[in-house]
């Protein structure tokens, strides 16, 4: 986001031009409108937030769920849980265990 000074220093600098008859009032409404859009556009960028993407074993999802690890398998097979292979390894994002085991996060896995 723009910070307060920033944003008072262009307002001075267009009041500045205004006056000296170098900028119009539509061009510097066309600058304003300008500058809140960039800022808007900041302020959405940093709302979002970067999820971390943990993958994490069978037998791990197995201890959360608190379930076997042919269970497991099960929920995978249903369609319940969607496996990843990574090289010749099923692995499971830890979100998804999550989700399932009705945890809720905040944005970021936590740690397994």
């Amino acid at each position: 986001m723009i910070s307060r000074q920033t944003s008072e220093m262009a307002a001075n600098f267009i009041r500045t031009l205004e006056k000296s008859g170098t900028v119009d009032k539509g061009e510097s409404r066309e600058f304003t409108a300008l500058c809140r859009k960039i800022e808007q556009e900041k302020t959405r960028g940093e709302e979002r937030q970067p999820v971390e993407i943990k993958l994490i074993s069978k037998r791990k999802a197995a201890e959360i769920l608190s379930v076997s690890v042919k269970t497991v398998d099960r929920l995978s097979a249903s369609g319940a849980l969607q496996k990843r292979m990574v090289g010749g390894s099923v692995r499971f994002l830890i979100a998804d265990v999550y989700t399932l085991a009705g945890i809720r996060t905040t944005g970021t896995s936590a740690g397994a």
